[in-house]
């Protein structure tokens, strides 16, 4: 993980954030949610883990009331899209791009790893068809729209109607992604797990399936009917 100062003598770096992440308690409800709090619920066959996001204004020191108290599992530098600034990006541990034609993604990846090779985690936001991610360590994958997405103001529909996540869910997913290989579990326990956010006070959030190893951008899907339902959400329709 990178030092988390300020760069010296860069820009204020307004699309990086500090991403402070605690593990809670797949057993229980979750902690209190406070201003800002995210969530990401990793849910596979044989193993759920609940993640806690807080996305803090990078360069600038947060509140003493900014997380909650409690064990903190990861805090990493997120570049987002729009990040243009060469030293936050350097020194950032999450990079998120954007392309415009999906086919381009893989390339595109390739591109970002070899340009900042001390980023752990990076992604290519392809729309419609998902983003296609990599590690430092070579672990490749797509995350691939299962649930529906919610319409943003930059976000149109893509094939079969499918509505591309807003940026600060791809956000979460990577940083999700970052937790997941600095808490030390392995990157093959990701594969065919469902990855939903959950911010506010939200039942349930757009959801990702993680297929690993895929080198080209997969068919969109369909959206699904309903949006899925994290475990604390109560019972459906209630």
């Amino acid at each position: 993980m990178h030092g988390h100062g300020t760069p010296g003598g860069a820009a204020t770096g307004a699309r990086t954030r500090l991403v402070r992440v605690r593990e809670e308690s797949p057993g229980g409800p979750p902690a209190r949610r406070s201003r800002g709090a995210e969530r990401v619920l990793v849910a596979g066959p044989f193993h759920e883990v609940r993640l806690g996001l807080w996305r803090l204004p990078a360069g600038r020191p947060p509140g003493r009331d900014a997380v909650p108290p409690g064990a903190r599992v990861d805090e990493h530098l997120a570049a987002g899209h729009a990040e243009t600034s060469p030293s936050w990006l350097a020194c950032a541990d999450v990079i998120v791009r954007r392309v415009r034609d999906p086919d381009t993604a893989p390339d595109a990846l390739d591109r970002l790893r070899a340009r900042f090779p001390g980023a752990l985690v990076a992604v290519v936001d392809a729309g419609a068809r998902g983003c296609a991610v990599a590690t430092a360590c070579g672990w490749r994958a797509w995350l691939v729209p299962c649930g529906p997405a919610v319409r943003g103001p930059e976000r149109e529909p893509g094939p079969a109607g499918r509505l591309p996540w807003p940026e600060s869910d791809i956000a979460c997913y990577a940083s999700a992604v970052h937790a997941w290989v600095t808490s030390g579990r392995p990157l093959d326990a990701l594969a065919r797990v469902r990855l939903t956010v959950v911010s506010g006070r939200a039942a349930a959030g757009p959801v990702a399936r993680v297929l690993p190893g895929r080198a080209a951008a997969p068919p969109a899907a369909r959206p699904a009917a309903a949006r899925a339902r994290p475990p604390w959400s109560g019972r459906a329709g209630a």
